[in-house]
This record gives structure tokens, C-alpha cells and sequence, in this order.
């Protein structure tokens, strides 16, 4: 009886299941807004590469109050030619505001085109009904909004202007402080223009009243006179020795200087290996050591890094051996 009961819970959750999943899913709307419009729309040419194009597309969607649906999901601008969207953008802000495209010269539209129009549209998954005048409008681009300059040149002073026009509309509009007394971007404006246009900081730096700068700055000449000197002495036939032998073993140059170490490094062990082996006496072969690292870095086979190197592992070898056992 309980085993009848648990497959019948178990068909009638699947059946659930299926249910849920096959039924009508809710669909999410917004309300129309009370004014949508274009104010302006300006193409400009040759920004961060040559031939490509920036759109600033100043507009106003209002609302007696802003509805809780990030405008990003609610509303985009795009760039057409009158029936089919060709690129696509997010609305930052309701309200009086402006938007960007920004197209690399490879996906650049064709230049002073009369077919182009800007639009800015209500996401047709949030509105039931897409309706011109509505929830959105489209504005032609036409010959005078076509600003052309060169790169590095006077593409900076045209679009800066009309960045700062645009925000001088949307302050008057919106009661915002967004610029200095000398129209420059003041740090509100400054967020609002470049969370809408990313990078323009690089592009139009004369817009904003701060910049950043940064120094360059200037090292010293670095110099080794006793390493130097002591890496001398080892001569030029000994060098030229070590260089062949270096030669003969790696088949590359310079490496004369890793061959003297080497060299001298088995040298020292089988030294040490024969005291140790002589005396049994680990103290004993540890004060031989120390000479002999000397004589190399004297000679200048053993660089005198490497003397540092293995006086701090004889300090702390004695501190482990010796001050450790007597505290022991």
C-alpha cells in the first residue's frame, strides 16, 4: 500500500513538472512613457582609429516617475536604415539623456549616407506593443550632423564641444550640476559621461576638470666597481679559457663565466668531500670552506652574491647546530 502511494507522489510530480513547464510563462511589461523623444544625433569620424565613428544620440524618455526596470533592460538606441537595426546600445539613464555607438572603420557605416536614421526603442520583451511616437522614435541623420576631423587633430575639439553641449542640455533640463564654471566635467559629470561613453577619457581629455598625470621617472646609473673589480682578476687567459670551455659545452657565448662557477664549485666539493672523509669532523670541513670561497670570488671565478648567499646559511646552520643544542 505504501509502495502504491509513493509511485502515485511520483507521477504526480512529474506531472507537475511537465505542466510547469509547458504552461504560458508570465510576460513582464512596463508602462509606456509620457514623452519620447530625439533631441539630437551626431556622427563623428576618425576618434581612436582612422575612419572609424562615434554617434551621440541626445534623448528624452520621461516619466512622471521612473519605473523600477533598469533602463538598460527597458530601452536601447540603435542605429538603422529605416526598416532593419543595424547596431545596438544600451540607455544608460531615463529622462534627458544621451547615448553612444561607437563602430571600429572595419563595421563603419557609410559616410554622409541619407539612408541612416538613429532610433531609440522600448525593448519589445517588456513593452506588448512597440508604437512610433510611443515607445519609440527614430530621427534621420542628415548632411549637417555628419562631423568629420582628423585623428589627433581636430576630432578631439569637435567632439569635446558637443559632449559638453549635450550636458549643458541635460543640466538645464534636470536641474544637475554636472559641470564647472569654466565647462568642464566636474566629478558627477565626469561619471556620467564616461559610464556612457567608456574610454572618451583618453580620447577628449580637455573635456574634464581633473586629470590624471603621470611622471616619468628617472633612474640612476647603477655601478659594481668591487664586484667589477674583483671579476677582473681573473685575467684574460683565464677568462678566454672559460669562454672556450663554455663554448665546447653549450655551444653558446658568455657562458664562461657559469663554467668558472661550476668549475670551481666541484672542485671545492671533492676537496671538502676528501677533509670530511680524512677528519669525520663536519665543524672542521665548514672552517676549509670558508677560505676556499674566498680564494674563487678573490680569483674572480665565484661572484660575490654567492658569498653572501652561503654566509647566511652558515649563520643559520650554526644558530640550528649549535645554539639550539646548547639550549637543548
Amino acid at each position: 500500500m505504501v509502495r502504491v502511494r509513493y509511485r502515485t507522489f511520483i507521477v504526480l510530480f512529474i506531472l507537475f513538472v511537465l505542466a510547469s513547464s509547458l504552461s504560458p510563462k508570465s510576460v513582464f511589461a512596463i508602462s509606456n512613457p509620457d514623452s519620447i523623444s530625439i533631441q539630437s544625433v551626431k556622427a563623428f569620424r576618425n576618434i581612436a582609429e582612422t575612419a572609424d565613428q562615434m554617434y551621440l544620440i541626445e534623448y528624452k524618455i520621461t516619466y512622471s516617475s521612473d519605473p523600477s526596470e533598469d533602463s538598460r533592460d527597458a530601452f536601447f538606441v540603435a542605429l538603422g536604415d529605416g526598416t532593419t537595426l543595424l547596431f545596438t546600445n544600451d540607455v544608460r539613464n531615463y529622462g534627458h539623456s544621451f547615448a553612444s555607438i561607437y563602430l571600429s572603420a572595419s563595421n563603419a557605416l557609410t559616410w554622409e549616407s541619407t539612408s541612416y536614421f538613429a532610433w531609440v526603442s522600448g525593448n519589445p520583451t517588456l513593452f506588448p506593443t512597440l508604437t512610433l511616437g510611443v515607445n519609440k522614435i527614430n530621427l534621420s541623420i542628415i548632411s549637417t550632423d555628419w562631423i568629420d576631423g582628423t585623428l589627433d587633430g581636430t576630432t578631439p575639439t569637435v567632439l569635446g564641444n558637443e559632449i559638453i553641449r549635450i550636458v549643458e542640455n541635460i543640466e538645464r533640463s534636470t536641474d544637475g550640476n554636472f559641470l564647472t564654471s569654466n565647462d568642464k566635467l566636474n566629478t558627477s559629470g565626469s561619471d556620467l559621461v564616461t559610464d556612457i561613453i567608456p574610454g572618451i577619457r583618453t580620447f577628449v581629455p580637455g573635456i574634464f576638470a581633473q586629470t590624471a598625470s603621470f611622471p616619468s621617472p628617472t633612474f640612476g646609473t647603477f655601478t659594481r666597481p668591487f664586484p667589477a673589480t674583483l671579476e677582473a682578476n681573473r685575467g684574460t687567459r683565464l677568462t678566454e679559457s672559460l669562454e672556450t670551455i663554455g663554448i665546447l659545452a653549450t655551444g653558446k657565448t658568455g657562458s664562461g663565466d657559469l663554467v668558472g662557477m661550476v668549475l670551481f664549485t666541484l672542485l671545492g666539493i671533492s676537496l671538502l668531500g676528501g677533509i670530511y672523509a680524512y677528519s669525520k669532523d663536519g665543524t672542521t670541513t665548514m672552517i676549509v670552506a670558508l677560505p676556499l670561497i674566498f680564494i674563487g670570488t678573490k680569483v674572480g671565478v665565484v661572484p660575490l652574491a654567492l658569498v653572501f648567499a652561503v654566509f647566511l646559511m652558515v649563520i643559520i646552520l650554526f644558530g640550528v647546530t649549535f645554539i639550539l643544542g646548547r639550549l637543548g
